[in-house]
């Protein structure tokens, strides 16, 4: 494959936007099929991650750019839990890919509720909202939306206008989400159909 080719925020349709990227490859299976779209958006804000990513992402042969920062529902200064990429041998391997708001003075996560203070790092950082991702970004249609961001979801996906941005298929994990919010989200998009696979859910525009 090509090498992927930088870009600067002149997108007026972009193709894929991957909130939640981590390194691109570990634990998702989106990567390589990723090249089928002309251009993709990767935000990650955990640092380390971000770089792998980069790396990462010159497998693709496509047009990417890449995002290091927080997503939110709103303008907040968020702090984000990860384990210290020295105890990572320490823990089963899926808790690489374990990065969490601290909310309440413990990670959301609730597997990295469970690990040593001192084998997490934490970062401060301020958040765009997806408003704020796409104006950057110059973004007015999004063929393939995908988040994850353990916890955060619900709030994110909540913040979203999908007709603003005209988003034909929306992809987030069950995971954290209350009880009803399938039900109630459904209800106000009545336009598109979902399908739920383990644990994601995909919503597709009719």
């Amino acid at each position: 494959m090509g090498a992927a080719r930088w870009s600067l925020p002149i997108f007026v349709f972009m193709n894929a936007v991957i909130i939640g990227a981590m390194d691109g490859v570990s634990f998702d299976d989106i990567f390589d099929t990723l090249n089928n779209y002309k251009k993709v958006l990767f935000v990650e804000p955990v640092p380390h991650y971000f770089n792998l990513l980069k790396l990462n992402a010159h497998r693709l042969n496509t047009e990417v750019c890449f995002e290091n920062s927080p997503i939110s529902d709103k303008h907040e200064n968020i702090e984000l839990a990860y384990l210290d990429i020295n105890s990572l041998n320490n823990y089963e391997y899926f808790y690489k890919g374990c990065s969490s708001v601290i909310e309440n003075g413990e990670p959301i996560n609730k597997y990295l509720k469970k690990v040593d203070n001192k084998d997490l790092v934490i970062l401060s950082c301020k958040s765009l909202t997806f408003n704020d991702l796409c104006e950057k970004w110059d973004i007015k249609e999004i063929e393939y939306l995908q988040i994850d961001c353990e916890g955060y979801d619900q709030r994110i996906v909540n913040s979203i206008d999908l007709e603003k941005y005209n988003i034909k298929k929306l992809k987030f994990e069950t995971h954290y989400l209350d009880s009803d919010f399938i039900s109630i989200f459904s209800n106000k998009w009545p336009n598109y159909k979902y399908e739920l696979i383990e644990a994601d859910i995909i919503y597709y525009k009719l």
